[in-house]
């Protein structure tokens, strides 16, 4: 940070009273760096010798002033300038977007340090050229900057400058999306900064921490270090850097789904920026009340919003901001079905990063275009044009994620999905098996061959699925392979409660049978039942009880299934590198075994994995991957759920026409062959679409679809979810009470069935309801609190440090 810099931070933290906490009147003391930044500064200019510290702060602002209005096209000036005060006036115009000007004064600024033997100028000068780089998307070069800045720092033994560069590296990590990088480089900078007791710098460590934490989805990790922060620059004074800290609160809040208190934190920022006027500040906040309103699907205040932060940006002459609150417009026209409007704004961003150099802005735009003409216009050659040129920029700034988006799209105009032949398919060896076990269970079907046995299968399975559960000597008479295809129809059904005795009574008949085999079965699916009532430590003693047999009889097969389920209880736990490395371990199986159904299952897993850590390109290679062994087998019911999958991942891209079109090839499929389960979650995908686009009758007519489904077919926990879902979008239309009635429907549902993980996700949305809509916190205190007793129960730590945040905020 310049000399100008870090003094008007300070006269800033001085000067301005701040309301939470009150911060006294009285003369605060001017920090020892600053101090030492003052006699820098006499030194710079001579007339001011005989000022004292106080009075040369209160000059800062118009020294400030000074130099921001310094033409930076003016050579004269310039050459008069020291290398202090060039890396001050190159440092404001960047902050500015004006990145093309900043560029030619950092370089002079860095020559002139080197001419002056200075190499404390060198450094700065060196910092802000890496963050023009890093701006422009060149991470090697900013890299390249930041380790020679950070060489000269320990030659110098200036532990706070190597403090800076350490953050400064992080974020350049961070940017590429390498958030362990980043962390490391962001802990380095924490480290120096506690130990030279220098609160001002520790805030803005804080912060960064919460910035990568916040990327990689740990959100409380997040709160917890933006809190810090905060803390910090409240002790301080500091209202920009606090204003800052509520601004990414804000964010956090907002991907947490709470809207309200997301809204509430960028008021705060704001009430802040304006009174100050920290006109970009400003902008950047109601650039993210506009992102509140799109989430929510409010087009038309969302357009207002990013409309004041854009004739802000343009206003300052933040080039950069500006091309981001136009690409922001373009989103939400494309929405609106405004398609000539969304090119318009697309294309005027493209012209300001490319006149920029903004090239992974440029890479962005252009993808946007390729998605705008693929989906909306239709124009394949067009779409063709801009994906190829985001692929080639994405790849030149180093952004491999990106690149791989692009090339993904490319393929798929090139290589449309191919259609699954009418002709029969070969069955799978894993099928083959099921079969035999099929004519073991029952002697008549023998004869039959294995084309006309899976043309039987639903006959038999609705035979076993009309069994009257309490004729117990029909019950008695069954085998275990009998009393388990049973337990496991009522349990696809959701049919918990008739589900466990019949699986209990399978177990009890497999072990009086001496099966390995049955009872392996019989554990898996007791598994199963424990997982979606929340009992994970049971769920995972019994994969453990189950895998262990399939050892003893060196089935490989089962191995893998086990595997994959022990993930699945991870997974549903949000203990994402654990569920990874067992999905994992039953891919290698598969892959041993040369059973592509298997690997087909198990790319979806992962994918389902990856998703839910935010890591979307990832999950999209892996759903692919899966659809295409699916299509393969002619498997039509996976070739649809790999739709849906599809589907649910494009809609966090944002891409919600691709999303919605995936949808509807799921429900082609699955209403063609009768699998009613499966459309109506698709319907409830559509609910999501809509929903996103704000459409709120249209998704409330999807939900509606989907919920009468699953009350046809009794799937109890499916039908909690509907309700659920309505609940949501009833509060989104401020319906408060009707919202109560659909979440209390829910909660009632998920108790009764005994599905504790489902309870305490309704009690904590009832809990927001009672804070945010009702404004009644003794009811949202008392929901928050049963939420994070039921999360603590089932062992859902995530979950229940939420529900802890939610009730320390109250």
């Amino acid at each position: 940070m310049g000399i100008f810099a870090n003094l008007k931070s300070w006269f800033d933290k001085s000067r301005n009273p701040h309301l939470e906490p009150e911060i006294s009147s009285l003369a605060k003391p001017i920090p020892p760096e600053l101090q030492a930044q003052l006699a820098q500064l006499r030194a710079l200019i001579p007339e001011l010798k005989g000022v004292t510290d106080e009075q040369l702060m209160e000059l800062i602002p118009q020294a400030m002033q000074h130099i921001a209005d310094i033409d930076p096209a003016d050579e004269a000036t310039l050459d008069r300038m020291s290398a202090a005060e060039l890396i001050t006036l190159g440092k404001r115009i960047l902050e500015q977007g004006k990145w093309p000007e900043a560029e030619s004064v950092l370089f002079r600024a860095l020559e002139k340090a080197e001419q002056e033997g200075d190499a404390n100028g060198q450094i700065q000068a060196m910092i802000h050229l890496s963050r023009l780089c890093r701006n422009r998307g060149n991470f090697s070069e900013a890299y390249r900057l930041l380790q020679w800045a950070l060489g000269l720092a320990e030659r110098l033994n200036d532990r706070r400058l190597q403090g800076i560069i350490y953050d400064d590296i992080g974020s350049t990590y961070l940017l590429q999306s390498q958030y362990p990088q980043a962390v490391v480089h962001y802990k380095k900078s924490l480290e120096i900064h506690k130990a030279l007791g220098n609160e001002q710098d520790l805030a803005t460590a804080y912060g960064n921490l919460g910035s990568v934490y916040t990327q990689q989805d740990n959100l409380d990790q997040a709160i917890e270090m933006y809190e810090k922060g905060l803390a910090l620059n409240l002790k301080l004074g500091d209202e920009r850097g606090a204003a800052s800290k509520y601004g990414n609160l804000g964010t956090v809040y907002f991907q947490q789904s709470r809207p309200d208190r997301a809204a509430e934190m960028h008021r705060k920022a704001l009430e802040i920026t304006e009174r100050l006027g920290l006109d970009a500040d400003s902008a950047n906040n109601y650039n993210n009340l506009g992102n509140i309103h799109h989430r929510q699907g409010d087009l038309d205040p969302a357009i207002r919003m990013y409309e004041k932060a854009t004739g802000i940006f343009e206003r300052v002459g933040d080039d950069p901001h500006a091309a981001d609150g136009y690409g922001n417009l373009a989103n939400c026209y494309r929405k609106k079905g405004g398609v000539a409007q969304a090119k318009a704004l697309y294309r005027k961003s493209l012209s300001i990063t490319e006149c920029i150099g903004n090239r992974h802005g440029a890479a962005n735009d252009y993808f946007n275009l390729g998605i705008l003409y693929r989906y909306d216009i239709r124009d394949i050659n067009e779409a063709r044009a801009n994906f190829e040129k985001a692929k080639a920029l994405f790849e030149q700034v180093g952004d491999a994620r990106g690149a791989q988006k692009a090339a993904r799209m490319l393929k798929d105009l090139f290589h449309p999905e191919p259609e699954i032949p009418s002709s029969a398919k070969p069955i799978p060896p894993k099928l083959q098996a099921k079969l035999a076990q099929l004519r073991a269970l029952l002697p008549k079907l023998k004869g039959a061959s294995g084309e006309q046995l899976m043309e039987l299968i639903p006959q038999v399975m609705r035979h076993v699925a009309d069994i009257d559960l309490t004729d117990e000597a029909t019950l008695d008479r069954m085998s275990a392979a009998d009393l388990r295809i049973l337990g496991e129809q009522l349990l696809d059904q959701g049919k918990w409660s008739e589900a466990e005795p019949v699986l209990l009574r399978a177990l009890e008949r497999s072990e009086q049978e001496g099966d390995a085999n049955d009872q392996i079965q019989a554990k898996i699916y007791l598994g199963r039942l424990c997982r979606n009532r929340g009992n994970f430590p049971k769920a995972h003693r019994l994969s453990q009880q189950a895998l262990a047999l399939a050892k003893h009889l060196n089935d490989r097969q089962l191995q893998s299934i086990i595997y994959s389920e022990i993930g699945e209880n991870y997974r549903m736990e949000s203990r994402y590198p654990q569920a990874i490395a067992h999905y994992r371990k039953s891919l290698e199986i598969d892959e041993a075994l040369g059973d592509e159904q298997g690997l087909a299952a198990g790319y979806g897993s992962l994918g389902t994995v990856y998703a839910q850590q935010g890591e979307l390109e990832a999950a999209i290679e892996m759903y692919e991957k899966g659809l295409a062994l699916e299509v393969k087998f002619g498997n039509e019911r996976y070739v649809a759920r790999s739709h849906g999958n599809l589907s649910i991942v494009y809609r966090q891209q944002g891409r919600l026409a691709q999303a919605a079109e995936s949808i509807r090839k799921s429900l082609a499929i699955t209403e063609r062959l009768g699998l009613d389960a499966i459309s109506a979650n698709q319907y409830g995908n559509l609910g999501m679409v809509y929903s996103d686009q704000g459409a709120l009758e249209q998704a409330i007519e999807m939900f509606g679809k989907a919920l009468a489904i699953h009350k046809r077919i009794g799937n109890e926990p499916d039908i909690a979810g509907g309700y659920n879902n309505l609940a949501i979008c009833h509060k989104r239309k401020g319906d408060a009470a009707r919202a109560r009635e659909f979440y209390d429907k829910s909660l009632a549902i998920t108790e009764r069935i005994g599905d504790q993980h489902g309870a305490a996700y309704a009690y904590f949305n009832l809990g927001v309801l009672y804070q945010d809509n009702i404004g009644d916190p003794n009811e949202a205190r008392a929901n928050f609190e049963k939420a994070k007793a039921l999360y603590e129960q089932v062992g859902d730590v995530p979950h229940a440090q939420q529900a802890a945040k939610a009730l320390k905020d109250l």
